[in-house]
């Protein structure tokens, strides 16, 4: 049957009866045999339906369709410091969270407001970022979203769209940053890791992204490049994993001069002018990548 074709238990058998004394404790704790996570979702998937929307099991769906999404931009100014503080200070353990909300059409002054300085640790979720462009020639080293010296900052569930640099840049002594799960479409470079400053960006993690549709195929665009400029700027401890990448410009990921210790990984690259360079670095490992036209 379908739990001992699948399945094993604790007490490597089929058996679904409880054991020992305190039977309410001692239910048989199940896993999957070695060969059988992928089958197990091919039988389920025979028989198996998806539903969107009660039409589609042959209900109205009434109240299921939902109005349009309304959409009201909102600016908080600090008026007095925190409390216990006699001035205000940047804030930090931050969750700048839209949902969905749009940020669009800001200038070159105006996109520093995403920029995270040292001592800042928080997150960014969900918001769009589109249309926002520094003027002149495309800058790599400038993005909508820039790190410099920071720790700890998560972006998830972001999207950058039709910008004319980068999205995100991460610079100097940023640590233990992570960028995952994001949409990166029409950009000249998606993100860069660089060390202007000399310093040692460090255990970066860039996971799970989707990048697409570069705005150009020359020069320096692309989908992720890391690079330093010094003997002494050495980058360490970075994860490039589980990255889709569709035509995103001239490479796919570039790994370039003192980056030592990196792990590039289970990315799929398809239409880069190159898919995957290394050259100057250390200690870099390439595993189960896909890059194909």
């Amino acid at each position: 049957d379908m739990l001992s074709r699948f399945f094993k238990n604790n007490r490597n058998n089929s058996a679904t009866n409880p054991f020992g004394k305190d039977s309410a404790t001692r239910m048989p704790q199940w896993r999957f045999r070695g060969h059988a996570e992928k089958p197990f979702w091919r039988w389920v998937a025979s028989w198996a339906r998806c539903l969107r929307k009660p039409s589609d099991f042959g209900f109205a769906d009434g109240p299921f369709q939902l109005p349009p999404i309304i959409r009201n931009e909102h600016i908080v100014k600090a008026t007095k410091p925190r409390e216990g503080f006699l001035f205000a200070i940047p804030a930090a353990n931050m969750t700048l969270s839209g949902f969905g909300a749009i940020i669009t059409s800001l200038t070159e002054s105006q996109s520093r407001k995403f920029l995270f300085s040292a001592k800042l640790r928080g997150a960014i979720r969900g918001l769009w970022f589109s249309c926002i462009n520094s003027g002149g020639a495309a800058v790599t080293t400038q993005g909508v979203v820039e790190m410099v010296n920071s720790q700890e900052i998560l972006i998830t569930d972001c999207r950058f769209t039709n910008t004319k640099d980068s999205g995100i840049v991460i610079t100097d002594a940023s640590n233990r940053c992570e960028i995952a799960n994001n949409i990166f479409q029409g950009l000249f470079l998606a993100i860069a890791c660089d060390d202007a400053a000399g310093s040692q960006p460090a255990f970066l993690r860039i996971v799970g992204n989707l990048i697409t549709d570069g705005n150009s195929t020359t020069g320096l665009s692309g989908g992720i490049k890391m690079y330093g400029t010094g003997s002494a700027s050495t980058h360490a401890g970075h994860v490039i994993s589980d990255n889709v990448m569709y035509l995103p410009g001239a490479m796919g990921i570039e790994i370039q001069t003192w980056v030592n210790g990196c792990t590039i990984s289970n990315n799929t690259i398809y239409g880069a002018g190159y898919g995957i360079s290394v050259s100057g670095c250390a200690n870099v490992a390439i595993t189960g990548n896909s890059v194909k036209g």
